[in-house]
Formats: C-alpha cells, structure tokens, sequence
C-alpha cells in the first residue's frame, strides 16, 4: 500500500492530468503529474512504485548545474525493480533536496525505502514494523548531524504531520492495515488549515497552498486512485495499467 497527499499550489489542482504510458523498451507506468511534466509520482507493471516530498538543506542549488526532480522521478518510474531505482537516485546529479519513497510489490510480498537525497549525499530508511512514512523534514540521524534545514522554519507543521500519520497506523494493531484506515489518516485536518490534509491558505510562494490531490496506489495489481481538491470531497478516481 502506497499513498500520498500532495500539498502544492491551488491552480494546480485543474492542470493535473494521469499518464499511461507503453514503453516498448521498459515497463509500462503510471504516473500522476501536473501537464507538461514528466512524472511526479506513480507506479509501473514492474510492481515498483514511488511518491516524493519537498525537502531543503543549506546545500542546495549550491553545485549546478544538476538534473531537474521530474526527470530523476521519470528514470525511477522506469526502473525493472527497486534495486535499480535507488541505484538511479544515489547515481544522479542532483541540484536540490526532495525525499523519494520506493517500494516495489507483488501478489504475495514487498518491500519499500525512504531515500533522503541531498545534492550530495543520500540517506537511506527502512520501515519499523511494516510501516514508512516520510513528510518535509529530515529523518535520518544522520542527515540531522550534517545538514541544515531552512525550510522547517517555513513549515514546522511538517513534524506533527509526521507523527500524526505514524501514530494513526501504529494504532492498527489486531488486524492489516486496510485503505480506509489510509484514506482516513491523509484526512487528518488536525491543525487546520495546516493538517495532514492540507486546507487552502496563502502560501509562502505568491500562490495558495492546498493538499491538491491524495494518491493511493496499489502497485501489484497495477491500480492508482486519486482524489481531486480532497479538502473538499474525497471522492476518488481509479486508474489502471
């Protein structure tokens, strides 16, 4: 199970398009993402899937030039399995942070890793208990010792974001965690407008932040739901290899 709430600009909510893409050279995907882009999230027949977070580090845009996210994202959606999709973010040249959620799935098992990527160094992290998350800050003990974080400041909402969606599914103890329970979490307004869901307000880019869709994806079966403007209903649209 593989889900995500993309907190960006307002007027992007009618400028998002799902591409179904046929590669006769690689495996199929399907990738949510804004028209004109090559990919912001999403999944391929391989079963490997990937979303991604804003990140910052005082490193960043300091060692251009370097290659744009959604074409890095695009080259992971490519990948035959998971191995060479983090091979392919420790290997980029990379000119700002952004954090990358990889999981690949089958019928029967999976496995997923958070990689936090900073220009010039990736730091890895493997679920506890079967459960990853990820939101706009640094997690790794490692990357806390070595880098900066100017954006906290902007968004400090991010660490209770963080706790609130790890602590929901923690909480699902006597059975397997099911999409309601993930549907559930990511509309979490707790703190509003400043939730997990993500309610519209002036935001620090001239622009009005709002969450503009919640992804769910299933990638072993090759289906990925969307909900459009989730703030207001959360009704979604199922799309498939």
């Amino acid at each position: 199970m593989h889900a995500h709430n993309w907190d960006w600009r307002q007027e992007c909510v009618d400028t998002c398009i799902v591409l179904r893409i046929c590669n006769a050279n690689g495996p199929d995907i399907l990738s949510f993402t804004e028209a004109g882009a090559l990919a912001r999230h999403g999944l391929n027949s391989n079963g490997v899937s990937l979303t991604g977070n804003a990140m910052s580090c005082h490193k960043d845009f300091q060692h251009g030039p370097g290659a744009p996210v959604v074409l890095l994202r695009r080259r992971l959606l490519e990948a035959t399995n998971l191995a060479q999709a983090m091979r392919t973010v420790w290997s980029a040249n990379r000119y700002c942070s952004s954090n990358m959620i990889l999981a690949q799935s089958s019928a029967t098992d999976g496995c997923c890793v958070s990689l936090e990527a900073a220009p010039d160094e990736v730091y890895p992290m493997l679920p506890q208990d079967d459960v990853l998350v990820h939101a706009n800050h640094w997690l790794s003990p490692v990357a806390l010792a070595k880098l900066r974080d100017p954006g906290l400041a902007a968004r400090p909402d991010s660490l209770y974001r963080q706790h609130r969606v790890e602590s929901a599914l923690r909480t699902v103890t006597n059975r397997a965690i099911a999409w309601d329970d993930v549907r559930s979490t990511l509309a979490d307004d707790f703190g509003y407008p400043d939730g997990v869901l993500r309610s519209p307000k002036p935001g620090d880019f001239s622009s009005i932040s709002a969450t503009v869709a919640t992804t769910l994806m299933d990638a072993a079966k090759g289906v990925m739901w969307v909900a459009r403007k989730p703030y207001e209903s959360c009704e979604f649209q199922e799309y498939a290899l």
